[in-house]
């Protein structure tokens, strides 16, 4: 494995969990060396396929022409990730901590970190994804949203984030943005920087 091994498991876990092609080096072909790892990792992904079946409203969203953002879509993206961030904040704080400590042991060593132990840290991590999963899924049914709906409204809110931000928007940027949704996410930017690894993982 390349150094960065973070990075290019969560990348490499996104990748599997949208449907990409790169499922044989992620996964089946460090199963040969780690088998019971990789069987957990897959069955941990049809998992999270399962969870996703359980949203209850699988309507079609029509997003409105404007872009603007409700009150009340807001409201419910801020609900969702309170409740991930509360729940899974720690456990992905040590499954960081665990990939830094390998990354470490085997700079010590002298080597690159094996198959089977990334094979251990990616199996770590679509479990946590599964987890995270059911969280936004349970969030999503209590709000009468579907999905579709939500990935729209993340992605306006993650838009109008960097705005929301700024203590002044300069008046040559402010066509740039919906300044409506600046304003209703300004209140919550300091639980969205927070956040912002979710929608690394479809959260």
């Amino acid at each position: 494995m390349k150094k960065g091994l973070i990075g290019c498991l969560v990348v490499g876990l996104l990748l599997l969990v949208v449907g990409g092609g790169l499922a044989y080096w992620f996964v089946v072909r460090p199963m040969w060396a780690s088998a019971s790892n990789g069987l957990s990792a897959v069955q941990d992904m049809a998992k999270i396929a399962e969870v996703s079946a359980q949203v209850k409203n699988k309507s079609p969203y029509t997003a409105p022409a404007d872009g603007t953002l409700t009150a009340a879509q807001v409201t419910m993206f801020v609900n969702v990730q309170t409740q991930l961030q509360a729940k899974m904040a720690g456990e992905y704080a040590g499954f960081e901590a665990k990939g830094k400590a390998l990354e470490a042991k085997a700079k010590a060593e002298g080597r690159e970190p094996t198959a089977t132990e990334g094979m251990a840290l990616i199996t770590e991590m679509s479990a946590l994804v599964a987890k995270g999963q059911q969280i936004k899924v349970d969030g999503l049914n209590a709000a009468g949203v579907s999905e579709a709906e939500y990935d729209w409204v993340r992605e306006q809110v993650y838009a109008a984030f960097p705005y929301a931000s700024m203590d002044a928007i300069p008046d040559q940027l402010k066509g740039e943005v919906n300044m409506a949704n600046v304003e209703l996410v300004r209140p919550h930017k300091e639980l969205i920087a927070k956040s912002m690894g979710n929608a690394m993982i479809g959260m």
